[in-house]
C-alpha cells in the first residue's frame, strides 16, 4: 500500500460472511477507493440528513431532475447505475466487476457523479442524491 492514500473502508464485522469480501475490501482500498457497509451508509444518511438546511444556496444553477430534485447537471443513465450501487454500498471493483467495465471506467462515473452533485464522499453522495430524488 502506498504511503498517503486515500481509501478507506467502514465495514461491520457481523455483516463480512466471506473471507473473499474482505479480501476484495482491503484491495481496494489499497487501490486508494473506498467500501463503505450499506448499513454505514445508512446510519449516517440518516444523521446527515437533519445537518442539511433546507435553503441551501447552491452555487451552480440547477435542473430539475425527472424525479423532482435539483442538479447543476444531470446524471447520465451510466452514472445512475453507477450511483446505485454505490447507494448499496458496493466498492468500486465490485461495480467494474457487475457492470462489465474497467475500475478506470467506474472511478471516472465516480469522479463526474461527485461533482455534478458537490460531493466529497460517498456518504454526501448518497445523501444528495436521496434529496435530489435519484434513489429511494
Amino acid at each position: 500500500m502506498e504511503e498517503g492514500s486515500a481509501g478507506r473502508a467502514y465495514l461491520l464485522k457481523e455483516r463480512v460472511s466471506d473471507p473473499e469480501q474482505l479480501v476484495s475490501a482491503i484491495r481496494e482500498v489499497a487501490t486508494g477507493g473506498s467500501v463503505i457497509d450499506p448499513k454505514v451508509v445508512e446510519s449516517l444518511v440518516e444523521a446527515l440528513g437533519d445537518m442539511v438546511p433546507s435553503s441551501a444556496a447552491s452555487p451552480a444553477p440547477l435542473e430539475r431532475h425527472a424525479s423532482g430534485g435539483v442538479l447543476a447537471e444531470p446524471l447520465t443513465e451510466r452514472e445512475l447505475e453507477v450511483l446505485a450501487f454505490v447507494a448499496e454500498g458496493d466498492s468500486n471493483q465490485e461495480i467494474a466487476r457487475e457492470l462489465v467495465v474497467s475500475l478506470a471506467t467506474v472511478k471516472t462515473h465516480i469522479n463526474h457523479i461527485f461533482g455534478k452533485l458537490g460531493a466529497e464522499s460517498r456518504v454526501q453522495v448518497v445523501a444528495r442524491a436521496r434529496a435530489a430524488g435519484l434513489i429511494a
